[in-house]
């Protein structure tokens, strides 16, 4: 038999987290607070995994995006601009003005699996960012409705605003633009993998938890 690859490996992690995630986070409630305070020790192990297979990695430029989807997070919090009035829950991990510190590191993942896919699509570098931007509001969709469930985080006086979904859109263009300025950005198949694991993830828990 031969070896796994080292991908092969990184990718069979995240999957049986994020597998162990779907069961725990379907209990009903009494059990299911078992699992949702271990949400950001799986982004983390999920990042190491994805982030080691960077081939050409900017980290600066990967600090810089996350800085700025977090500051857009926060900017948010305190004024409803772009996504809408929400607030953040405790179970995704510490928080900074009142934003999970890794709330931007989940925004690089989740574009930097995009952009993968993107790549595949078109060469057009401006194509490639329209992509993306769509690619994550699409993931939004299937979020949304779980992570209110799941006091992620919660919006006032509506269930989801459109708002939402249009400072999605916009923030991921913006984001994605600035991660063109590396030429090799979107070559990490595992950030891709990671990407439709996360939609799997999600998919299946909009299903369990209605």
């Amino acid at each position: 038999m031969n070896k796994l690859t080292k991908e092969q490996v990184s990718i069979g992690v995240m999957a049986i987290l994020h597998a162990v995630g779907i069961m725990g986070l379907s209990l009903p409630d009494e059990y299911r607070q078992w699992f949702v305070p271990l949400t950001p020790l799986n982004l983390v192990i999920s990042a190491f995994f994805v982030l080691r297979h960077e081939r050409s990695p900017k980290w600066g430029l990967f600090a810089l995006v996350a800085v700025l989807a977090y500051s857009v997070e926060a900017l948010g919090i305190h004024t409803g601009w772009p996504f809408g009035d929400y607030w953040y829950g405790s179970p995704l991990g510490p928080h900074l003005f009142e934003v999970p510190i890794l709330i931007g590191l989940l925004w690089l993942l989740l574009l930097n699996g995009a952009a993968h896919w993107a790549r595949r699509i078109t060469k057009s570098k401006g194509g490639q960012v329209v992509i993306v931007a769509g690619m994550m509001v699409a993931l939004d969709f299937l979020i949304e409705p779980v992570a209110v469930e799941l006091n992620f985080w919660t919006w006032y006086g509506v269930d989801i605003p459109l708002t939402n979904y249009a400072g999605w859109f916009g923030t991921a263009l913006i984001l994605a633009a600035l991660l063109q300025t590396n030429p090799k950005f979107g070559n990490n198949r595992v950030a891709g993998l990671f990407f439709w694991i996360q939609t799997a993830f999600f998919l299946a828990l909009n299903i369990l938890l209605q």
